[in-house]
């Protein structure tokens, strides 16, 4: 018998109330191992959730679990995980509705315009308070700063050059030589952290999953947990490798290609090449490592990079959206530690993964969307604000 079916599982309220008066109180998200009491009839009519093709599978079931129906029509509905969108699109959500964007994000989520916003933000507080970005140019624009550069680097650097929008690894090379640079297209080139901490002498990188509430004021969560992500063959400086995608790069939708790649479904196993954060910590612990240390640094450099976008999204919202409680995001920052264990930034993704494959990924990522959505607020309107297709048709016809 499923987890979902079982009576004996702990029921807990569907509202849970606020600490403060005159406050209305928000609908809980439960675990697996929990189920949610029913609302009346006329309030469980308006549990309408939004769904996309990009709505993953790990919100269904949570919002599931709290009764919401899925719909697909653009009107009735309480909450929405989809597509980031245009920031005049904003202006359409209506005061009860909440969406998981907030207008303005890919000042952070491109990688050209993260490094544009962190450069600005060494200009005004020193390069030594936001020293955690690899040294980047943005081509065309920077193509003589990049010679001089690269002149100056001499003939042993290594130079990773990244698309400024894209995921999954897609157009990602490491390189060496200025003849091997592309010349016609939009380009990010940094210089290569040649130098990463290994385990079993592999790179990897972490996935922290970072919840922004709100903006104004600006309410940052860090989730406890998250993903390391191995490269599946073993690390080499020598400039013979630097074609090996398995070797230097990090990301699960290139490693998964890689016939040695190793899945792992346990989330405080320590093998294969996806690990959950806290197994990692305690591994490194084991090690005599200061973890609490590395994860302070993180915490620091997470909340520099969302205060860097503060100020593009914070004017987008005064000018695109009714009311604050309209847009919430998670980010997926992706972390690098060098062999100092300093961590660095690499990017920022608005839309991280939450594909949810393995028992590692459901235990990960399930508890993270549950406490993110039981830290949004979502409250339930009165039946006379929830705009109908006939309340809207009759609102336009006495305007």
């Amino acid at each position: 018998m499923s987890l979902e079916a079982d009576d004996h599982r702990e029921e807990r309220p569907a509202l849970v109330p606020s600490l403060f008066p005159q406050i209305p109180p928000t609908l809980y998200f439960s675990t697996a191992d929990e189920k949610v009491e029913l609302l009346p009839a006329e309030q469980r009519r308006l549990l309408k959730w939004k769904i996309s093709n990009v709505t993953p599978n790990i919100v269904k079931h949570t919002i599931g679990r709290s009764h919401f129906k899925a719909t697909k029509k653009s009107y009735d509905w309480l909450g929405c995980w989809g597509h980031h969108m245009k920031s005049p699109g904003f202006k359409a959500l209506a005061e009860h509705q909440k969406l998981n964007h907030f207008p303005g994000t890919f000042q952070i989520g491109r990688k050209d315009r993260l490094w544009r916003n962190l450069s600005k933000m060494q200009v005004r507080f020193g390069k030594q308070e936001f020293s955690f970005f690899p040294r980047t140019f943005v081509l065309p624009q920077d193509i003589k700063i990049l010679r001089k550069a690269w002149e100056d680097g001499g003939p042993r650097q290594k130079w990773i050059i990244k698309p400024p929008a894209s995921a999954r690894g897609i157009g990602i090379q490491v390189i060496h030589r200025w003849g091997q640079l592309p010349r016609k297209r939009p380009l990010l080139v940094q210089k290569y952290l040649h130098k990463p901490y290994l385990i079993s002498g592999n790179k990897f990188d972490l996935r922290i999953y970072v919840y922004v509430s709100s903006y104004d004021p600006l309410r940052v969560y860090i989730f406890s947990d998250g993903l390391v992500r191995f490269a599946s063959c073993k690390y080499s400086s020598s400039m013979k490798t630097l074609g090996n995608k398995f070797m230097h790069l990090t990301n699960y939708s290139v490693n998964k290609k890689n016939s040695e790649y190793q899945s792992n479904s346990d989330d405080q196993a320590c093998q294969g090449h996806k690990w959950a954060l806290k197994a990692l910590w305690h591994f490194l612990g084991s090690k005599g490592v200061n973890t609490t240390l590395i994860w302070e640094k993180i915490k620091d450099i997470v909340i520099k990079t969302i205060i860097a976008s503060e100020p593009y999204v914070n004017t987008l919202l005064k000018m695109h959206v009714r009311t604050p409680y309209s847009c919430h995001e998670l980010f997926g920052f992706d972390i690098m530690l060098d062999e100092k264990l300093k961590p660095w930034i690499l990017e920022v993704n608005i839309s991280p993964s939450l594909h949810s494959n393995t028992a590692l990924d459901v235990a990960v990522k399930g508890q993270m969307i549950r406490d993110l959505l039981n830290l949004a607020g979502f409250r339930v309107p009165q039946k006379d604000d929830v705009i109908t297709p006939c309340s809207s048709a009759s609102s336009s016809t006495t305007r």
